[in-house]
């Protein structure tokens, strides 16, 4: 197994185990590597779904937008993969918008 698995499987134990936080600071410096398309967007979708889990929807909505451009890139519209993306978009959206506005009530 890769350096970069090892750090995947790491965070998502982290995660599974709610230590977010631990899980966080790796994706973070995963981000900073130079990686291939698919482990980029492995982690991004896993950053999205993080600051998501922390109710970080402000954070999290540049990550599902990334996802769903590169999904774009590599799969197509066409991917059962990218739709599922673009449902994670959506939702990140409809979060930081309903969060918006209760900030103005």
């Amino acid at each position: 197994m890769d350096t970069f698995e090892i750090s995947i499987e790491k965070s998502d134990v982290h995660y599974d185990e709610g230590r977010y936080q631990d899980s966080l600071k790796i994706l973070k410096e995963l981000v900073g590597l130079r990686l291939s398309p698919q482990q980029r967007c492995r982690v991004v979708q896993r950053l999205s779904t993080l600051y998501r889990t922390l109710g970080d929807t402000k954070s999290s909505l540049p990550y599902a937008k990334k996802h769903v451009e590169l999904l774009l890139q590599s799969d197509g519209p066409n991917c059962l993969v990218y739709a599922m993306a673009l449902k994670e978009l959506a939702w990140s959206q409809v979060k930081s918008n309903s969060n918006k506005a209760r900030q103005h009530i």
